[in-house]
């Protein structure tokens, strides 16, 4: 962490590792298919990108293009692509993964679904409130919407839990909020996302 929560140190030496194993997978890529080669790219250097993309997702764009680029060499490795190649669309189409911002958006809404209809932690309980709780009008965002009165004055409260789960929470569509299972919201999530990412 830094003074300005810009997780610029974080996310440069995630790079880093990332890159290192990028250049080990280039020297063994002959021996494996482009099944296995994904198989290992998620394994080895997804799994470091995709641990708590909710918290340093937040961060700037600059930041953000970072883990970007490594998303795409990454992509261009397993695919066999050269460097110049088009990558984008076969990422969202063929490889299925999320860049940096739609992986915050996608981590940040299953936080959320276990805060707000699995209440699996106690002390979150109030810390959301339901739309249909402050009033009984028939109205669209009484239908799960979450009550907010929280309004951010700087970068650091727009990237707060409280604007930005709420609002992320309230954009979702109905049907998805109220899928009762949760490896089933999760699979239903990532397709919302992923169809409304732009190439």
């Amino acid at each position: 962490m830094d003074s300005k929560l810009s997780w610029e140190g974080y996310i440069n030496e995630m790079a880093k590792k990332c890159y290192i194993r990028i250049r080990i997978l280039y020297n063994v890529k002959s021996f494996f298919n482009e099944y296995n080669l994904i198989q290992i790219g998620v394994a080895m250097i997804m799994s470091l990108i995709n641990y708590m993309p909710a918290v340093w997702g937040t961060t700037k764009d600059k930041y953000l293009r970072i883990i970007e680029n490594v998303i795409r060499a990454l992509a261009r490795l397993v695919l066999s692509k050269r460097k110049f190649d088009p990558i984008s669309s076969l990422i969202k189409k063929e490889l299925n993964w999320l860049f940096p911002k739609q992986m915050c958006e996608y981590r940040t809404l299953c936080i959320m679904y276990k805060l707000v209809v699995i209440k699996s932690v106690p002390f979150f309980d109030n810390y959301f409130d339901i739309v249909s709780n402050r009033h009984n009008h028939c109205t669209r965002s009484a239908n799960g919407n979450i009550w907010s009165e929280f309004s951010p004055k700087s970068e650091l409260g727009l990237s707060c839990l409280k604007f930005r789960g709420a609002r992320g929470w309230n954009k979702l569509p109905e049907a998805i909020r109220r899928i009762p299972n949760y490896d089933r919201y999760k699979v239903e999530l990532k397709k919302w996302i992923l169809s409304n990412a732009k190439v």
